[in-house]
């Protein structure tokens, strides 16, 4: 079987596409052929896909510009980066803070105007012959037209996977703009889960919001771990003082909620250091910020690898999850669940959460009883307070932590049913041509 998955950035296992992905398939690669059309600038660095297509922006101008040039290119993963991706990479960070309807529209028109169905596509998609189309469903217009294009011109099925709310109005915006692009996507995604045989989502309550409105094609899919017996963690034995961690980015309302973890530090430590935190982030903050994360009880630090990561993580007594705690944070996230709690998880460490239970993630641990939950400031003071007086509780919620994963995430399990769903879907449809 072959799959043909188009994305906005390419796959590499050093970004949140590529890492997430790679879980998805690795483990099934060797059955399958994957072959990856990317959107944006750099190089793919990963060893389960073996084919790749680069389209950009800079390309589709380019081509507008001198028509003669080509759109789109084959690229491999051993391939560098040039010098127009390095520059068009730090030009993408200098936007990405602005974001917002006019920063999609220009790229909409860039796409909508750009030749990207190039001789060189065609022949790429021709060669390749995928049996069903796998689609990222990203809240983008042009990445969608792509999509379908493929999917008639070779008349495959489609699966798809939404792993953010890209479809509720359960917003809060006062900007126009937000809402006609809002309406416009929608109109969009309803043609797109008419086209998709199963549609995979990242939360229960994304689920059970769309299967009220389209039926009931969705399926839950996340991360995947090897949750088993002989990879399963040594007994925890807690440091003192305890040791906490939060590795992530600081965005809806994340950053928020840690400053009212570190003010609970000061009046759990007032007398004594019994706790500390350690914070790694990608996300750039002003000195002034940066210093309510800098204080006694609390470190700031840049981000690591993934490997790092991990061994911090492994080093640590308290892996921390949060949440934004203001209604218009709870609505950006609530269908979401992060990636990175299976990787807590499988660690078998207990986790301090904070979030309010209309969040997935929040609901997550509180239906599984696999955390500590503070839903407010009180909550987060008392219950830091009583971790940091009787210690010993925090080797039950390792347990906890360890059988939710075991139960909810084992690769074997999961990642077998996802192999037969794609099989089927593309057997059912053979067998009606």
């Amino acid at each position: 079987m072959k799959i043909l998955i188009v994305s906005n950035s390419p796959w590499r296992n050093d970004n949140n596409f590529g890492n997430s992905y790679s879980n998805l398939f690795d483990g099934i690669h060797e059955q399958i052929e994957i072959a990856n059309v990317y959107l944006k600038h750099g190089t793919p660095d990963c060893t389960i896909v073996k084919t790749f297509f680069q389209i950009s922006e800079r390309s589709l101008i380019r081509n507008l510009l001198h028509p003669k040039y080509p759109t789109g290119e084959r690229r491999l993963p051993d391939m560098t980066a040039t010098n127009a991706e390095a520059k068009d990479a730090r030009v993408f960070d200098k936007v990405r803070p602005f974001k917002g309807p006019l920063l999609i529209w220009a790229r909409t028109v860039v796409w909508k105007i750009g030749r990207w169905k190039s001789r060189e596509l065609k022949e790429f998609v021709d060669a390749f012959a995928p049996d069903l189309l796998f689609i990222p469903i990203y809240y983008s217009h042009y990445i969608h037209d792509i999509n379908f294009w493929i999917k008639n011109r070779c008349g495959i099925p489609a699966v798809g996977y939404i792993s953010d709310d890209n479809y509720s109005l359960r917003k809060i915006s006062f900007n126009p703009l937000f809402w006609i692009d809002r309406l416009i996507m929608r109109r969009r995604l309803r043609k797109v889960f008419a086209a998709c045989d199963i549609v995979y989502t990242i939360s229960e309550n994304q689920k059970e919001y769309l299967r009220q409105r389209f039926g009931d094609k969705f399926k839950v899919l996340t991360k995947y771990a090897e949750f088993d017996k002989s990879n399963k963690p040594a007994g925890f034995r807690p440091h003192a003082p305890l040791r906490m961690l939060y590795t992530g980015n600081l965005g809806s309302g994340r950053y928020s909620s840690l400053c009212l973890i570190a003010k609970a530090l000061r009046q759990v430590n007032a007398h004594e250091q019994r706790i500390v935190f350690d914070i790694y982030t990608s996300t750039v903050l002003s000195e002034k910020l940066r210093s309510r994360l800098n204080t006694a009880e609390t470190t700031l630090h840049d981000a690591v690898s993934f490997e790092k990561v991990l061994e911090l993580q492994r080093r640590a007594d308290i892996l921390v999850h949060v949440e934004g705690l203001s209604l218009k944070e709870r609505l950006d996230v609530a269908h979401s669940f992060s990636t990175k709690i299976v990787d807590y998880l499988q660690q078998c460490k207990p986790i301090f959460v904070v979030g309010k239970d209309d969040c997935a993630s929040i609901r997550y641990f509180i239906d599984n009883d696999s955390g500590i939950v503070a839903q407010n400031y009180d909550e987060i003071v008392r219950k830091l307070t009583a971790i940091a007086a009787s210690p010993v509780i925090l080797a039950d919620y390792a347990e906890k932590a360890w059988t939710c994963g075991e139960k909810n995430h084992r690769k074997s399990i999961h990642q077998e049913a996802l192999k037969n769903d794609l099989l089927n879907v593309v057997k059912q449809t053979n067998k009606t041509r």
